[in-house]
């Protein structure tokens, strides 16, 4: 980076002794004392190791090195100038951004609803879901690289720094099977761990998540899936299923976000079912405090299960 020990001030007072010539007028022009002008005078000499101006009689003139500043110091104002003129002109409802973190796995059917309460009710703010924190939603809020974070847990509530973020229970989610609807395990009530042993399963995601299937439902059973397929895309993994490839396991919630695709029929996990909960994580902050509330209702409304809580 580059480092410059002249100043604004500096280049100003160049500015007004050559238009004025002498530091009486040009300190009131500049609107300070006499002896302070002298002194910021003696202090760019100094930093400099040059003589920017001789006495020519009672006025003051630009000697050749003041001369060459003195060009650079009106680019440099005239610049300054624009750009002030520029960021004054910018309307007061400027857009600022209100950014979410969530995994890649998480439902987006709030996000219409979302977009237009927060045009109602914060006109001058618009959403992002920033991709970059898809893989570690907390990790990117605890950076400040988010405003909040979208989470899940089996839990029913969320362990997090009370001194630092503040966090709320949104929805209740289940985990569920799909599979091919003329698939043999499609008759049975309910899929277990060992349904899965000789299946191709199909996943977002080959490396086992946190509080996702492979820690909640397939490791408990030491039971993991004989062949998995990686696709990136949930939709892309239910036209999978539906064409007989294998099988998956997503959430309701996610499966309420994609167009339902025939031949495919989903299971509960276990005879109880498996279920997962989702929270928000948002900082101790007022400037975001009734946006991430706001959010926070909106997804509230948009999951099905029982109500969360406060």
């Amino acid at each position: 980076m580059l480092d410059s020990r002249l100043t604004i001030k500096h280049l100003k007072m160049i500015q007004a002794i050559d238009s004025t010539e002498t530091l009486t007028r040009a300190a009131e022009l500049l609107d300070i004392s006499q002896p302070a002008l002298s002194s910021r005078l003696h202090d760019a000499e100094e930093i400099l190791g040059i003589k920017l101006f001789q006495r020519r009689g009672r006025s003051l003139r630009l000697s050749a090195s003041g001369q060459i500043l003195l060009r650079s110091a009106q680019k440099i104002l005239e610049e300054l100038s624009a750009v002030e003129n520029e960021l004054t002109n910018i309307p007061a409802q400027a857009t600022e951004g209100f950014r979410i973190g969530m995994p890649q796995y998480a439902s987006f059917t709030w996000l219409p609803a979302a977009v237009k309460e927060f045009e109602r009710r914060f006109p001058t703010v618009e959403l992002e879901i920033l991709s970059e924190a898809a893989l570690r939603p907390r990790h990117a809020l605890s950076r400040n690289e988010v405003d909040i974070a979208l989470v899940s847990s089996p839990e029913r509530s969320m362990q997090v720094d009370r001194s630092r973020f503040r966090s709320r229970r949104l929805i209740r989610d289940e985990f569920i099977a799909l599979l091919p609807a003329d698939h043999p395990k499609a008759a049975k009530p309910f899929l277990v761990a060992d349904d899965f042993i000789d299946e191709t399963y199909i996943t977002n995601s080959a490396v086992p998540e946190r509080n996702r299937e492979y820690e909640l439902f397939f490791q408990p059973n030491a039971v993991y899936p004989e062949r998995v397929v990686q696709v990136g895309f949930t939709g892309a993994i239910l036209k999978l299923v539906a064409s007989g490839i294998g099988m998956t396991i997503v959430t309701r919630w996610i499966l309420e976000s994609n167009e339902q695709i025939a031949g495919v029929v989903s299971r509960p996990l276990t005879k109880s079912g498996l279920f997962v909960n989702w929270f928000a994580i948002f900082p101790q902050s007022r400037e975001i405090d009734a946006h991430a509330l706001a959010l926070c209702d909106v997804i509230s409304r948009s999951g099905s299960g029982d109500p969360p809580s406060r």
